[in-house]
């Protein structure tokens, strides 16, 4: 997904995802939220920016693997980028062993240096 501008709140979301990364803990929606000063559903949006215009332009893991639902832990259903065939099936073992590899591959990243700029080369 190309997009147009940035959501409202996306840096302050991306510092604190940095944070719970750099202490190696999972977040929930509703903390991310609380941080940024949104309400718990106004998290997508910011979320899918920093999947795609800084993680995955940069290829990186996807930081916000570490943003998950209260209640299943696990993230929601819209994890995955819209149009690129692939769907959250979170009942999945397949889905589960995947997105716990992504969790560590966040933790293992040093996320000090990125920022919301695009790369240099985009």
């Amino acid at each position: 997904m190309a997009w147009e501008r940035m959501p409202a709140k996306t840096g302050e979301v991306l510092q604190y995802l940095k944070k719970a990364a750099r202490e190696m803990r999972i977040v929930t929606y509703g903390e991310i939220a609380s941080d940024a000063g949104l309400a718990a559903s106004g998290t997508g949006s910011p979320l899918g920016y920093i999947r795609d215009e800084v993680c995955r332009t940069r290829g990186l893991p996807w930081l916000t693997a570490i943003a998950v639902n209260a209640g299943t832990k696990l993230p929601g259903g819209s994890f995955f980028p819209d149009g690129a065939g692939l769907e959250a099936d979170l009942e999945s073992d397949d889905f589960r062993i995947w997105w716990r590899a992504m969790v560590l591959q966040v933790f293992a990243t040093d996320w000090s240096a990125v920022e919301l700029q695009p790369p240099a080369d985009r």
